[in-house]
């Protein structure tokens, strides 16, 4: 029986996560093509914990290292709908949002916000 990750021991998962990172990076590093897919779920765990902890940013970040900018736009639209300053003005965050809306494959509506915020990363 699968648990459900809204039922995940998040204490748990916190303590693990940065071996979890670590060797799936380590084991992209030495190859590759058999690395790959630990290394996205990996990123996978770490992008769904960072949302559930309300790092919305960092979460963003973590999809689009696994160039998943459908995700990480859906994170920074998300925070701009219920905290507008904390996407249109943290340097971090405003940094992730050129990121993901120069991605090609970035949603219109994240495209449309970097461009009401003026951020770009050409």
């Amino acid at each position: 029986m699968a648990i459900s990750f809204q039922h995940a021991r998040y204490p748990a998962l916190i303590e693990l996560l940065p071996g979890l990172l670590a060797d799936a990076q380590r084991g992209h590093a030495h190859d590759p093509r058999a690395g790959r897919v630990p290394l996205v779920e990996a990123y996978r765990v770490t992008a769904s914990l960072l949302v559930k902890l309300g790092e919305t940013e960092l979460a963003a970040r973590a999809y689009l290292q696994l160039d998943d900018p459908a995700n990480a736009a859906r994170r920074l639209l998300d925070a701009d709908l219920i905290a507008p300053a904390e996407v249109r003005h943290r340097p971090a965050a405003r940094d992730v949002l050129a990121h993901a809306a120069d991605h090609p494959e970035a949603p219109r509506a994240l495209v449309a916000l970097a461009a009401i915020v003026e951020v770009s990363r050409t």
